[in-house]
């Protein structure tokens, strides 16, 4: 176990923005311990929310350190809730969050609908209550952020891995925010996850595998290949974009481990919720732990996992419908319409309180579960009714030609 002192964000002189740095409020202990495999995004918020709502946390990292490396990504307005609880990580949100513009090309260069500002999708009811703003991170700063926090709250300023001794650590619950390459697969499937893919922002690749693969795109710009010979030795990462089908087993037959974020659902670029829905996570399961108790900690993790597993799936399917449209829309639809290519961001995601819907509706998915009624999520676009479906299904669609069919009202 090596140990690590995250940087402190410095506190301003100035008496009237004091506030800006008080304090989280935390909630009475309960006693529950929680032991969170894995320190990314939605393991620290994990560790941050479960510290608030009065559990004991451990971390434990397979890492020596911090990760700071990675890639942008959006971070929606219903995990940003969260920060409401932590004036600092507020402020701080607010500072180093970029505002998105997205624009279109096609792979030669040539435009197919010009830079503009991104923003929410409103639904015509609701065009006073949308978000004025989307949040865009830097992935390191966005981490190193929320891991000054964790240091500061919860003075967890070691890192730990477990080591090939057979060592045990025990725990009320354990979290498995270990990516989609989770060790948890077998614990909580009951068989082994067969994926083959490496995920890490370590895996980097030479250029000239890079322009072996340019080589085969027809139109490919001699432009992009400059672009690319620019780029330093080790400085290309080989991101693989990983898939799991959505699964409603998050959470082993005892209860006492659960998945949480990638490891629990995975989710391609053009979702734009991967970060989102590992932060709605964490605030659900830390919250369900409290209104559960101590001794009711398998039932508690079984109630997030039944809050959570619709919408996240719908998060899932959406970004498949979201990428068809960039894929498939020519730009004559676009000029008829320029929405065409809008990736959808309907008001059922940003309106979303992940904390208060636990608090809401706890006693009522626990009472289904006992009793054996079906419990209906009201957290997933209004109208739409949850079915199983997979990654071979929406791409099937795709090779005949089929549009993905979202029912409901997704905005």
């Amino acid at each position: 176990m090596s140990s690590h002192i995250a940087e402190q964000q410095a506190r301003t002189n100035d008496t009237s923005q004091d506030h800006l740095f008080a304090e989280p409020k935390r909630c009475s202990l309960t006693g529950i311990s929680v032991l969170i495999v894995g320190g990314g995004v939605g393991g620290i918020m994990t560790a941050l929310e479960c510290w608030r709502q009065g559990h004991e946390v451990r971390l434990l990292e397979r890492n020596s350190g911090p990760v700071g490396t990675g890639d942008f990504f959006t971070v929606g307005f219903s995990a940003v809730k969260a920060f409401r609880n932590w004036p600092q990580l507020a402020k701080l949100n607010e500072e180093l969050a970029y505002d998105p513009w997205m624009a279109f090309y096609k792979h030669t260069g040539e435009v197919v609908i010009p830079p503009g500002p991104m923003n929410w999708d409103a639904g015509a009811p609701e065009e006073k209550n949308r978000p004025q703003r989307i949040y865009r991170h830097h992935r390191p700063k966005f981490y190193r952020m929320l891991l000054a926090q964790l240091e500061k709250n919860t003075r967890a300023g070691k890192w730990g891995v477990v080591l090939d001794d057979r060592s045990k650590i025990e725990a009320d619950v354990v979290v498995a925010a270990d990516g989609v390459g989770t060790k948890s697969f077998s614990l909580v499937a009951g068989r082994k996850d067969d994926g083959l893919a490496t995920e890490s922002w370590h895996n980097s690749t030479k250029i000239e595998d890079v322009l072996k693969y340019t080589a085969q795109v027809p139109g490919w710009p001699e432009i992009m290949n400059r672009t690319i010979r620019t780029a330093p030795e080790d400085g290309i990462i080989d991101w693989k974009l990983m898939w799991r089908d959505p699964q409603p087993q998050w959470a082993s037959p005892g209860g006492r481990v659960v998945q949480l974020g990638d490891a629990a659902h995975t989710f391609i670029p053009s979702s734009g919720n991967g970060a989102t829905q590992a932060i709605e996570d964490a605030l659900s399961l830390a919250t369900c732990l409290r209104l559960g108790g101590k001794d009711h900690v398998p039932t508690a993790v079984k109630v997030h996992v039944k809050l959570r597993y619709d919408r996240a799936s719908c998060c899932q399917k959406l970004g498949f419908a979201n990428q068809e449209s960039y894929h498939s829309v020519g730009k004559a639809a676009v000029a008829g319409n320029p929405n065409a290519l809008k990736p959808r961001y309907g008001s059922w995601i940003w309106k979303h309180d992940p904390e208060q819907y636990a608090i809401e509706s706890y006693e009522k998915v626990a009472g289904c579960l006992k009793t054996g009624h079906e419990w209906m999520n009201t957290n997933i676009p209004p109208g739409y009714v949850p079915r199983p479906w997979s990654i071979d299904e929406l791409i099937l669609l795709q090779e005949e030609g089929k549009p993905i069919v979202l029912e409901g009202n997704w905005d």
